[in-house]
């Protein structure tokens, strides 16, 4: 009986060994998502096939058989654990969505793991150049709370320079639109914090001969970023250097209603327009509307009907008649 016992406990440890070098060199050669997976399952059934061991080391089953205990629970724990790591590699896709979606205390790792595992990281968000005449403007503020705009706002420090150079001009108007630019920029600092950025010109390989809009653009390409502007001529000069352009009056305009051809609009006139007869009023957006036939209207609100739309540099124009009853 004891050479039985033996040969069979050397036969299920060959076994036990052999099945434990297929998934040891399964687990060495896998990512390492699938080895922290492995890992835990293994540690699981070691610790399952101990609660099964314990009857076994406390039992009294007699001086010979106890010859074999020690072997018995070896087997066990070896089998366990082993049952334990292909079970948990077999759930490794169930195990991924449960920890990575935060419910288990490993979401953490999974994190790391897949991170370690190549996971192709997201491609870095280019910085947006802001000119003078967008920071004047204001819009681009709202434009990125509403996350249209992502990435650092950086603003160079000759645009700056011609900021502060507008804003104690001798001109009423240029001096307003130059303080006006300031509060805005401040305003946008305290509001974004660090994703807006002053950078000096010197940390850059700009020619102080160039102009304002041709270093901006030099920015932009050195920097990997786009201009944000509502300069139509500094807008076609970077699209020549193979720079994208961020335009605030052209996402204005593509963001306005569509008006169908014979759709009422319930407009006010407010002023005569240039040929005879007509009226011009504005819609809430600022899109002019030409009215024919409603000169002698001003100062009324009306009923018009749309008869046809046209796009200009400016933006959109709507032509329109009276409404009938009108």
């Amino acid at each position: 009986m004891a050479a039985i016992g033996v040969m069979t406990g050397v036969l299920v440890a060959e076994m036990l060994l052999q099945a434990f070098l297929r998934t040891l060199g399964r687990i060495v050669s896998a990512q390492p998502l699938d080895r922290a997976i492995g890992a835990a399952g293994l540690m699981l059934g070691v610790l399952i096939g101990s609660a099964i061991c314990v009857p076994f080391a406390i039992a009294s089953i007699g001086s010979q058989a106890s010859v074999f205990r020690p072997l018995l629970i070896v087997g066990i724990l070896g089998m366990a654990g082993i049952i334990g790591m292909l079970f948990a590699l077999g759930l490794r896709e169930e195990l991924s969505q449960f920890l990575a979606t935060g419910r288990g205390v490993g979401a953490g790792v999974i994190e790391v793991a897949a991170q370690a595992e190549g996971t192709r990281a997201q491609p870095p968000i280019p910085p947006k150049i802001l000119d003078t005449s967008v920071i004047i403007d204001g819009r681009i503020a709202s434009v990125r709370e509403t996350g249209f705009i992502e990435g650092e706002l950086i603003i160079p420090s000759f645009v700056l320079s011609e900021l502060q150079h507008i804003a104690d001009s001798a001109d009423p108007q240029r001096r307003k639109r130059g303080r006006r630019g300031l509060i805005m920029l401040n305003k946008m600092q305290k509001d974004f914090g660090d994703d807006v950025r002053v950078i000096n010109e010197t940390e850059l390989d700009l020619s102080d001969t160039d102009e304002v809009d041709i270093r901006l653009v030099h920015t932009a390409k050195q920097m990997g970023g786009a201009v944000v502007t509502n300069d139509f001529n500094l807008s076609k000069v970077a699209e020549l250097h193979g720079v994208q352009v961020l335009n605030v009056n052209e996402l204005a305009n593509a963001l306005k209603p569509v008006l169908l051809h014979g759709e009422d609009l319930r407009i006010s006139v407010v002023k005569v327009g240039r040929e005879a007869g007509q009226g011009v009023g504005y819609l809430e957006d600022g899109t002019m509307v030409v009215i024919e036939g409603a000169a002698d209207r001003v100062g009324d609100e009306v009923w018009a009907s749309v008869t046809s739309m046209i796009q200009t540099v400016a933006g959109k124009m709507v032509f329109a008649s009276l409404a009938e009853g009108e």
